[in-house]
């Protein structure tokens, strides 16, 4: 810009012959459009992690609800997640101004000075559908006995023997679990052949093996042999125990049924399953009960010695815990330190994952927004 002399300067709004105030807010509009588009893939790490633990969470609670509830004579009730969707809206915000001002007394150095304004505002708006489990869905997953394969499925992960068999099973050829009243029943022998069986499991010398036919996958028991190519003597006092012929190198597994009786190969090792929620019922009895429970919180029939899984109760939250869930003003909690009681916790929740089918669900009743 040129002066000419007794002329006054004025403030200059141009840069580059173009106005100041426009390229500012120019610049602001391209920072929010970067803002925008960035959003999304910044939070979803963060919030699938969150809504991740919030449903284990969850679903921990709704289990040992439920096993508390069968232990005080109330019956179980799942509301199922069905979905969960979540959106997002960003609000921005901004504002650009400009000004010159002349310093100097000839008004040869002009001096720009500009401000700017900026807020954002993320807004979740998470909705949630619960499904309860019902009629054909409740009877398949809870009333029917669990699948064997799904079972020994379960063992060939690692899970330890004694504590499956003990918790799902309640029959294994003549052998009858401790907490069934079936005439001639023989729990000492059961809890011979499931310790025998953890053994051997620790020994690695038996593997759980499926053969598959285009159909159905049909699993066996192997045993392997020691190092000097012997059998090792808990398997041949294993097989002996549930009267299956001894010294086979594999046994069959076949699920058990009501009609089956006493015919089966003598390579056979016929195994009775529980139902989920027959297994529910087992554990239940380890649940404590408060001595001044009564009426609506009278619990049903008496608490194991060596129960698997143990539930404490108090009065106050706990804190500090594996689980946790409030039932008729009390908390009962599994202890964040109770190894022994998590196992089975985690085997049974399993089980419920499992189980879940393939059908037709029903119409949700229950949608809510939980923004």
């Amino acid at each position: 810009m040129t002066k000419r002399a007794g002329s006054r300067s004025t403030p200059s709004t141009f840069m580059n012959g173009r106005p100041l105030a426009p390229l500012l807010a120019f610049s602001l509009l391209c920072g929010f459009t970067g803002c925008a588009t960035t959003m999304g893939s910044k939070r979803l790490p963060a919030t699938r992690v969150d809504y991740n633990a919030a449903i284990a969470e969850s679903s921990e609670t709704q289990m040992l609800l439920n096993i508390v509830r069968l232990r005080y004579r109330h019956s179980p009730h799942f509301l199922e997640l069905n979905t969960v969707v979540t959106s997002y809206s960003l609000t921005h915000s901004g504002g650009a101004s400009a000004t010159a001002n002349l310093t100097d007394p000839a008004g040869l150095t002009p001096l720009l000075s500009g401000g700017t304004n900026y807020g954002v505002s993320v807004t979740e708006r998470p909705t949630v559908t619960y499904v309860p489990l019902q009629g054909e869905k409740f009877v398949t997953r809870l009333l029917q006995p669990i699948p064997l394969a799904s079972l020994l499925q379960v063992l060939s992960t690692g899970v330890r023997a004694d504590l499956l068999f003990r918790a799902c099973v309640h029959r294994v050829n003549g052998l009858y679990a401790p907490s069934t009243s079936e005439v001639g029943a023989d729990p000492e022998g059961f809890g011979r052949f499931i310790a025998l069986l953890g053994i051997l499991q620790e020994q690695h010398a038996i593997a759980i093996e499926f053969e598959f036919d285009g159909v159905n996958a049909h699993p066996y028991l192997r045993f392997r042999p020691q190092a000097n190519g012997m059998p090792w003597p808990q398997a041949i006092q294993l097989q002996r125990s549930i009267g299956v012929e001894p010294g086979l190198d594999t046994y069959r597994f076949v699920a058990g049924s009501a009609d089956r009786g006493a015919l089966r190969d003598p390579g056979d090792i016929v195994v009775h399953g529980r139902s989920l929620l027959g297994t529910m019922v087992y554990l239940s009895q380890g649940v404590r009960v408060s001595p001044d429970s009564a009426g609506s919180m009278t619990a049903a029939g008496s608490a194991l010695d060596n129960p698997l899984l143990r539930v404490h109760v108090s009065d106050t939250k706990p804190k500090r815990v594996y689980a946790s869930a409030e039932y008729g003003g009390r908390w009962f909690y599994i202890e964040g330190a109770d190894a022994g009681s998590q196992e089975p916790f985690v085997l049974l929740t399993t089980l419920f994952s499992l189980m879940s089918t393939t059908s037709r669900t029903a119409a949700p009743v229950l949608t809510v927004p939980a923004g």
